[in-house]
């Protein structure tokens, strides 16, 4: 399998980066270039998928069954 590589600079190591957008009330998390800084992807800061389980947790729900 290939690694993902920057597409500026063709790094392959990414980080991880907290951050506000404008205009907006939440936090993002952005993936980049551990190098150059070119952002990759920008995603939520909250995992919904996590939030649900846990909120099903709590009500003693259990979500995985089908």
């Amino acid at each position: 399998m290939q690694k993902s590589k920057c597409p500026k600079c063709e790094n392959d190591s990414f980080e991880l980066v907290q951050t506000k957008l404008k205009n907006s009330y939440q936090d993002y998390n952005i993936v980049q270039c551990d190098k150059c800084g070119c952002v990759i992807t920008v995603l939520e800061h909250y995992n919904i998928g996590d939030l649900l389980q846990i909120l099903a947790s709590k009500l003693k729900i259990d979500i995985n069954s089908k």
